[in-house]
């Protein structure tokens, strides 16, 4: 299984849970984590993609491993609901093989709050760019443990 970790910290439960995880760090400007999902849409290899602050299960990595769908991803606490994004997400090969151009399309998405490439609003400009392409939604899967259940800045 490829298991990605972008990370800005390290926590210790989620460093435990993911003994064979690659690690990279994120933290150098706003626009590395939108690279490294760039170079990793360029590899066109399935990845599961675990965010820093975010504890899987077993259970949950091998069932999105398992699962015939190409966008799946876990349900996580977020400011007082169930959400998805990128905490816990697998992206198939064959997904980024039909849809090349995605990541460069997320890469021109700016916001009033956000210019484009910012790390914060990454999983949003993935999800509107796949849902109008691949499908509505992820394939959802049960959900795991979120270590943060609020912003860590304030753009909202």
């Amino acid at each position: 299984m490829n298991i990605v970790v972008p990370f800005t910290r390290l926590h210790p439960e989620v460093v435990d849970a993911l003994p064979d995880a690659r690690w990279v760090n994120v933290s150098s400007d706003d626009e590395a984590y939108w690279r490294l999902f760039r170079d990793l849409w360029a590899a066109k290899e399935t990845v599961t993609i675990v965010e820093h602050d975010i504890v899987p299960t077993p259970t949950a990595l091998d069932g999105m491993a398992e699962c015939p769908e190409e966008w799946c991803a876990a349900t996580y606490a977020f400011e007082g609901r169930l959400f998805y994004g990128l905490g816990c997400v697998k992206f198939a090969g064959s997904l980024m093989a039909r849809f090349p151009d995605v990541m460069d399309r997320v890469g021109e998405m700016a916001s009033a709050s956000h210019p484009a490439r910012n790390w914060c609003n990454l999983d949003d400009r993935i999800k509107f760019v796949l849902r109008g392409r691949a499908r509505p939604s992820p394939h959802l899967h049960p959900e795991v443990r979120h270590l943060s259940t609020v912003r860590s800045h304030d753009c909202g």
